[in-house]
């Protein structure tokens, strides 16, 4: 069965219940909640954001943003989640979540469009390869 579930695509596999010792199994969570499709990596011990051949090293809270926005990078997360999640403060600060976005997208260089922002929905990290077309477009347009 486990052969069968890493030829179909599968990562990793862990029987349930789990075999193997706490500490093997968190680090395997660890390792999997970090590393994520197209070289883009979050590394916990030097703080460090890997995205394709950019690395840009955090700060803590930056690597905290990060580390939610890699977690949901399938959707939208609201300044309110940011602020609980990488802040830790319950009171929602705007400002705060877009100055360390800001200043995410300039370590991040020709990577930055990867941090998407818009008013009504929040904040996204885009870990698609390819540049959308419509950036493209507008970068080309503005000059």
């Amino acid at each position: 069965m486990i052969l069968d579930l890493l030829r179909a695509g599968a990562t990793d596999c862990v029987r349930w219940p789990a075999a193997l010792a706490n500490a093997e199994l968190i680090a395997r969570v660890r390792t999997r909640l970090m590393t994520t499709r197209q070289n883009i990596k979050l590394d916990a011990a030097s703080l460090t954001l890997t995205c394709c051949d950019v690395n840009a090293r955090l700060t803590l809270v930056e690597f905290r943003l990060m580390h939610h926005l890699l977690q949901n990078a399938a959707r939208w997360s609201t300044t309110e989640e940011l602020t609980i999640d990488a802040l830790r403060s319950g009171q929602a600060s705007e400002s705060v979540v877009r100055v360390r976005v800001y200043a995410i997208r300039r370590k991040l260089k020709q990577q930055a469009w990867r941090l998407r922002s818009d008013r009504k929905f929040g904040y996204r990290f885009d870990i698609d390869s390819s540049r959308p077309a419509a950036l493209d477009d507008f970068s080309h347009s503005s000059r």
